[in-house]
């Protein structure tokens, strides 16, 4: 069954700063890697972007790719992209509060 997506192809901007409200409320601060997981977890699941963090990114030769492996390639990279800069924004932010104390 198939779910029908946002015409645009992506979240709206209300979508992205929840995201970003749902990351933020468990800061790692090194003992709680488990909660912060589940946190981005559930905060990617929303924004069905949950699989980057298990499915692998292959490379492909956009010369011989069909339209449709091109652009589940693209959402992919996109999708792989947006989940990094959250985890490393976490990350960062973490490592800043730490020194702080």
């Amino acid at each position: 069954m198939s779910v029908p997506n946002d015409a645009s192809g992506s979240s709206s901007s209300n979508h992205n700063f929840s995201l970003l409200n749902i990351c933020s409320k468990v800061t790692l601060d090194g003992t709680n890697y488990n909660d912060w997981m589940r946190n981005i977890k559930m905060a990617l699941r929303f924004e069905d972007k949950e699989y980057v963090l298990d499915k692998e990114l292959i490379e492909i030769d956009e010369e011989k790719a069909t339209p449709e492996e091109l652009a589940a390639y693209k959402k992919h990279y996109m999708d792989a992209t947006k989940v990094a800069c959250i985890m490393t924004w976490q990350c960062v932010a973490a490592m800043f509060m730490s020194t702080l104390k």
